[in-house]
């Protein structure tokens, strides 16, 4: 029964978590380690070598202690066996985490069938279970709902409240938990709003099978922070973008980046288009353009124009398998020294720069909305304000 441990930071966070692995069955995230401390990681971390980068004596007493970790980790899961316990990721986790071993602890008490974790659990287990479906969600969504169990679980066994019934959570809880997480992070309130939401989603399946009566997180809207600055190319980025050499394997990256900001595409939808173009490829009375679902719920339909810089690009389609979204964005790292770009130049950033184009070239904010497949055109002007108010700027020069 192979075991891995693996430490993962998240961006933006100095918190360090642990996720074990026990014969292929991976347990959620957890942050807190034996002395009920966090692992506060302050200098250069490389996920792929597992540690600090830093040549300083701090980031070697670091690395030290991950090592003294994963040994723990490792020396616990040897016992378990022993003793013929099967060992499974939680198990290990909550001996490490509080020294007590499982197969000498009384039973559990009778847990509530209805209580807040159980409920997240299900939800889960229940959006686990469109895997191989067209309601399939990404894998780093997934990964959010077990960041928020994570947190859930800890907060409520700090506060002894383990059990509580998913009926009597309240508005009030859920303030009180909301402030908890953005003192944690520190966690914008943007982020601890959706980790809140979650929860209110996870007691919307009860009310669908009628477990519990209502659900009293339903209508209830915490505060947005302030909204956050949003980045893409602009017409020197994008002039010196079109300038760079497309051959080689590099090449190749750059040529799906400019797929996705002549089309606004998310790139797993961009991979699909291009291997069934057939399928997408619609005439118009001016323009032809694609016509394609966002593969991201909630799926809502594109119709892109084609202009004519597209279609040169198609004509020079690399063959063989597309490169990974992460090999991608690695690559952009060096493109975005080279076209003087100060943020980091995404997959995703490429996308908001699509948006800039077909604004740029005319096109209204409703009709953008309609062409990135956002859910509303509230998304759409929230994301591109700040060019909205530059295109106004131009019209008044021009007058």
């Amino acid at each position: 029964m192979p075991i891995t441990v693996r430490f993962c930071k998240r961006k933006n966070y100095t918190t360090l978590q642990i996720r074990i692995t026990v014969d292929g069955v991976e347990g959620s995230p957890f942050s807190t380690v034996k002395n009920k401390k966090t692992i506060q990681i302050d200098g250069l971390w490389d996920q792929k070598k597992q540690k600090r980068t830093d040549r300083t004596q701090a980031a070697i007493d670091f690395n030290d202690q991950l090592n003294q970790i994963d040994r723990d980790i490792r020396a616990i899961h040897k016992r378990q066996l022993s003793v013929n316990f099967p060992a499974t990721p939680k198990s290990i986790q909550l001996e490490y985490q509080r020294g007590e071993k499982p197969e000498q602890l009384a039973p559990l008490p009778v847990i509530p069938q209805n209580t807040l974790l159980k409920a997240y659990r299900d939800k889960i287990h229940q959006l686990q279970s469109y895997k191989g479906t067209e309601n399939q969600l990404s894998g780093s969504t997934i990964e959010k709902w077990e960041y928020g169990l994570t947190y859930l679980e800890e907060y409520l066994i700090g506060r002894g409240e383990s059990h509580l019934k998913a009926e009597h959570v309240s508005v009030g809880w859920a303030k009180d938990y909301h402030l908890h997480l953005m003192k944690i992070g520190p966690m914008s309130a943007d982020s601890a709003t959706r980790y809140v939401k979650r929860i209110s989603d996870a007691l919307d399946s009860l009310v669908d099978y009628r477990t519990i009566e209502f659900n009293p997180l339903a209508h209830y809207k915490f505060g947005r922070a302030k909204t956050k600055d949003v980045f893409f190319l602009e017409k020197e980025h994008l002039r010196k973008f079109w300038q760079l050499d497309n051959r080689g394997k590099g090449g190749e990256c750059i040529w799906w980046m400019g797929l996705v900001l002549l089309t606004g595409l998310d790139y797993p939808d961009a991979v699909r288009y291009v291997q069934n173009r057939q399928a997408y490829d619609k005439p118009g009375n001016k323009r032809p353009s694609i016509v394609i679902r966002r593969s991201k719920p909630p799926k809502a339909e594109c119709k892109i124009p084609v202009w004519p810089e597209l279609t040169a690009l198609l004509e020079f389609t690399p063959a063989g398998e597309p490169p990974t979204a992460d090999e991608i964005n690695a690559y952009m790292r060096g493109v975005e020294v080279l076209i003087g770009f100060d943020e980091r130049f995404t997959l995703k950033i490429g996308r908001k720069t699509a948006g800039y184009i077909f604004l740029l070239r005319g096109y209204t904010i409703r009709a953008v909305s309609r062409i990135l497949g956002h859910s509303s055109i509230a998304i759409t002007e929230r994301y591109y304000v700040k060019v909205t108010s530059e295109l106004v700027d131009q019209e008044t020069d021009n007058l």
